[in-house]
């Protein structure tokens, strides 16, 4: 106001002095203003250079494009996980907040978004989990050796049990389905199965188990399960034996461990076993069907969600629908 005391002394002090408490004044606010500037500066410096880091052994160190979770995986005994507990910021004046969670018992592509803040505001990264079932089903033989009597009823299948981590017990199918892709593209199966293969005593593989015909036989097992991985080839011997044989030779026939072991045969007509094939170990794309040597050099081309490492013959692998690779001829 005019005649305030502040302005009635101002006006008693001559112009010079006027003028240079003026410009002290304009210097204090102007260093105020810079500083107030500066330290904003900081902070917005600071924000944008901050970054995630991974703070979780869950992590590991996959790609982070998506973060690849195994399934059931569990950060302080918990698989639905707040996905602030697994990333800290890279710089500790800034703040790091989520309200996502990840759930490791739902397979598939999950998103999340983490806010990284301080005085300057506040900015959000995007990121994705993509929680795959990576574990084989497990097949468990009964009996290594089964033997029987010429004409006997038997089911293969009872003598083999197949479960998988994640799936459960898989069922049992006479052909192997068609495969499928899920939402990120990598190939498995409505659902999870296994099939069984048969050799004759003469080493051909074979539809069905004949306990009309005596002699070896082995029996194969292969499982996938719902995310395509594969368990390998596990096996078992029956052995037929002739309705008439005496008791030494039934002795030495239950002796018998593998589908290559001769059984003495008393009916005339019958030829004796021939060895089985031999298993091998192979590498298999289940996208394109070739079978590989380990060391083939398109083993390492291969992306890693179509590739499968067996054990099994080639006849076996090829009569699953597989073919041997041209460059390095599997055998």
């Amino acid at each position: 106001m005019p005649d305030s005391n502040l302005v009635v002394r101002l006006s008693s002090l001559s112009a010079k002095t006027r003028k240079i408490g003026c410009g002290v004044f304009c210097a204090l606010l102007t260093l105020i203003l810079v500083d107030t500037f500066c330290i904003s500066n900081v902070f917005k410096e600071e924000l944008d250079n901050a970054t995630l880091v991974e703070d979780s052994s869950l992590l590991g160190t996959t790609s982070n494009n998506p973060y690849r979770i195994e399934y059931g995986s569990k950060e302080s005994g918990k698989t639905k996980i707040a996905v602030s507990d697994l990333f800290k910021s890279s710089d500790a004046k800034v703040n790091l907040s989520s309200d996502s969670t990840l759930d490791t018992k739902s397979i598939g592509e999950q998103s999340a978004v983490v806010t990284l803040s301080n005085d300057a505001g506040s900015k959000d990264v995007t990121l994705k989990f993509l929680v795959r079932d990576t574990q084989k089903p497990e097949i468990k033989i009964k009996d290594e050796t089964v033997t029987l009597t010429q004409g006997d009823e038997f089911d293969p299948a009872g003598n083999v049990t197949v479960t998988d981590p994640v799936d459960g017990a898989l069922a049992r199918v006479d052909s192997r389905p068609e495969s499928v892709k899920d939402t990120s593209g990598a190939e498995g199966y409505a659902s999870g199965w296994y099939m069984l293969s048969y050799t004759d005593p003469a080493g051909n593989a074979t539809l069905s188990l004949d306990t009309t015909v005596t002699g070896a036989y082995k029996v194969s097992a292969i499982a996938y399960d719902k995310s395509g991985n594969c368990s390998g080839e596990s096996h078992f011997t029956v052995i037929v034996k002739n309705a008439e044989v005496s008791e030494q030779s039934s002795a030495q026939a239950e002796e018998a461990s593998s589908a290559d072991a001769v059984v003495s045969q008393s009916n005339a007509s019958q030829t004796s076993p021939a060895t089985a094939p031999e298993s091998h170990e192979y590498v298999i794309n289940t996208s394109t069907k070739k079978i590989h040597d380990p060391g083939c050099s398109s083993v390492k081309k291969m992306k890693e969600q179509n590739k499968q490492t067996v054990t099994s013959t080639l006849a076996d692998l090829e009569a699953q629908g597989y073919e041997p690779c041209n460059k390095c001829h599997p055998r």
